[in-house]
């Protein structure tokens, strides 16, 4: 993941791609900036401190290039902004469905308890900046926060879909090869499984113009909340 801006003053993060490193081997600054886990971590710790934590009020998170990545990276990403995480898998060819629930341990401590409280149960408004250019385990990312947190904020342009996990192959002449597999994420709508590949629709609709105006979506943002 390449960062777009970490700005706390302006209480948007860029984000454009999902990735995970090698935790253990990702504690360097460096390296930090380019591994998902690690920057939602320390925008975690920055937001919980003395310095911001009674300043900012809105978490507005810019997915609006962001072409997908990591699932492991993006369960931690969403657990640290909502919690718990509940999310539902289903194969169109054989028909069945496998519910996943996940928790993760937010503050990296090594133990998952109490003191893993997600920004929205710390009074944080969580927003959700997509576009049409938001792909994958990125479109994931916005259906998922929603349907499991419907006080989540979806801002800007429908996302552009992507329902499928990755499925790695390697040949016996040691060839990998990636695809989208048959285990799509799904979520339950008019009483049916359905897969996300339509995107998540958003709450606030913006055009190009208005979601690259920073200063827009400051102004503005107090209007968009979900009470």
């Amino acid at each position: 993941m390449n960062t777009t801006d970490i700005d706390i003053k302006d209480d948007i993060t860029g984000l454009d791609d999902i990735i995970g490193l090698d935790f253990e081997n990702s504690m360097s600054d460096k390296i930090a900036q380019n591994d998902t886990t690690l920057l939602f971590n320390k925008l975690y710790k920055d937001l919980t401190s003395d310095t911001y934590k009674n300043t900012v009020k809105n978490i507005v998170i810019d997915i609006t290039t962001n072409e997908g990545g990591a699932a492991d990276s993006l369960m931690y990403s969403l657990s640290t902004l909502i919690g718990n995480v509940n999310v539902i898998l289903t194969n169109p060819k054989t028909l069945s469905r496998n519910e996943q629930s996940y928790k993760a341990d937010i503050n990296l401590d090594g133990k998952i308890d109490d003191n893993d409280k997600p920004l929205s149960e710390l009074g944080f408004n969580i927003y959700i900046l997509g576009s049409k250019h938001t792909f994958s385990s990125a479109n994931a990312f916005s259906v998922i926060a929603k349907e499991n947190n419907n006080k989540v904020v979806i801002l800007g342009e429908k996302t552009g879909g992507g329902p499928c996990a990755v499925r790695t192959t390697i040949t016996p002449l040691g060839s990998s090869i990636s695809s989208s597999s048959l285990s799509t994420i799904s979520k339950l709508s008019n009483g049916k499984y359905v897969n996300i590949n339509d995107g998540a629709t958003p709450d606030v609709s913006l055009t190009k113009d208005k979601y690259l105006d920073r200063q827009y979506i400051k102004e503005n943002i107090k209007n968009w909340s979900i009470k």
